[in-house]
């Protein structure tokens, strides 16, 4: 069921994390079609990563911050980054 919200204001998430280079085109590129409209939504940017809590230890030193609490999900390898990397990133 949908409800209807009678003010027509919007709530929105996006879901990415930085080193998506798409996700992040997206993001500089629907820029200009949100502001003309930002009292109307509540946008609420939302970064990806996964709990590996169970993770050997080479990984979680690699791709994790907080002991495997928060790991970055798979990314460009060609990159040349590491997952701590992005999701210190995802923090800033």
């Amino acid at each position: 069921m949908i409800e209807l919200n009678p003010s027509n204001d919007v709530s929105t998430e996006l879901w990415y994390t930085s080193s998506d280079e798409k996700s992040l085109d997206f993001i500089r590129n629907i820029a200009k079609y949100v502001e003309p409209i930002i009292q109307r939504i509540e946008f609420a940017p939302r970064m990806i990563s996964y709990a590996c809590p169970n993770c050997d230890s080479d990984f979680k030193r690699i791709n994790c911050v907080s002991n495997g609490k928060y790991c970055a999900m798979h990314h460009d390898y060609s990159l040349n980054i590491e997952g701590k990397e992005i999701i210190m990133e995802n923090l800033r």
